[in-house]
């Protein structure tokens, strides 16, 4: 399956919360000008999210909210290099008990909104989304329709408005449920 769109003509949270309930795995790709999007999601959930426009590195968050030390990023960031399997820095840091899976969610969701934030704000450009394999390597799983509730729905049309309802709705079950395999934000259910 693949679905190709004028932003003009598909709000792009339209598309990523479309992409979440039907649980598909597949890449976003969104262009405008020179200037591009990667969205990946496995089973509706997006475990990846890039920007050339938006570089903010997980351990720079980390350190910026001090989680961890310069000296704990450096120590991480060696062990992740002498690793025979690539993991994620995230995992590494759980890992050496330098930081909480909470506090990587945290930062992995802040890193996801900055990119969506930018996608968002295109008033034209395409957007692609191909069926793909997805390489689990245990990035964060995050809700399309959880970031779609920290940046807040001023200005959504009232159909990204009612799909972020349904997609709340159904990933968190009863109030502290969070769906299979994804960290639940029940607080955002409410908010």
């Amino acid at each position: 399956m693949a679905i190709t769109a004028d932003i003009r003509d598909l709000d792009p949270a339209e598309l990523l919360l479309v992409v979440s309930m039907t649980c598909k795995t597949g890449r976003l790709s969104a262009t405008r000008d020179d200037q591009k999007i990667l969205i990946a999601f496995r089973d509706g959930s997006i475990v990846h999210a890039a920007s050339p426009a938006v570089r903010e590195r997980l351990g720079s968050i980390l350190v910026d909210r001090s989680v961890i030390s310069e000296d704990d990023l450096r120590r991480a960031l060696e062990r992740q290099g002498q690793q025979l399997e690539p993991k994620l820095l995230g995992t590494v840091l759980v890992e050496m008990g330098l930081a909480s899976p909470a506090a990587i969610q945290q930062a992995v969701l802040f890193q996801y909104e900055a990119v969506i934030r930018q996608l968002l704000a295109w008033d034209r450009g395409d957007m692609t989304f191909q069926v793909a394999d997805v390489a689990d390597l245990g990035a964060v799983p995050v809700d399309p329709a959880e970031v779609l509730v920290c940046i807040g729905q001023q200005g959504r049309s009232p159909m990204v408005k009612t799909l972020v309802r349904a997609a709340l709705a159904r990933t968190q079950g009863p109030p502290g449920t969070p769906r299979a395999g994804q960290p639940g934000r029940a607080a955002l259910a409410t908010g």
